[in-house]
């Protein structure tokens, strides 16, 4: 099943959670957000129009990693998503 991931370099728990998935040999497309301004706007579109996004805005937070299949499953957490491949 195809997965995007949505992350950061910088952000220790988007390491943590592709170590996961390559431990695991998953096969993923990962959109790092601080790699360029086109990633960053992509997510941002996707940040402002997915309602899974709400309650991560109104406590201040990014939201990263955020996981999508292909399937339109979305999570935030990598156990989740490692299970679901």
């Amino acid at each position: 099943m195809k997965l995007q991931v949505i992350g950061s370099d910088l952000c220790p728990d988007t390491i943590d959670a592709l170590e996961k998935l390559d431990a695991k040999g998953a096969e993923y497309d990962y959109l790092n957000i601080t790699a360029s301004t086109a990633n960053l706007a992509e997510f941002l579109r996707i940040r402002d129009n997915d309602e899974n996004y709400i309650p991560v805005k109104e406590r201040g937070g990014i939201g990263i990693p955020y996981f999508i299949f292909e399937d339109g499953t979305k999570t935030f957490d990598t156990d989740e998503a490692i299970a679901k491949l």
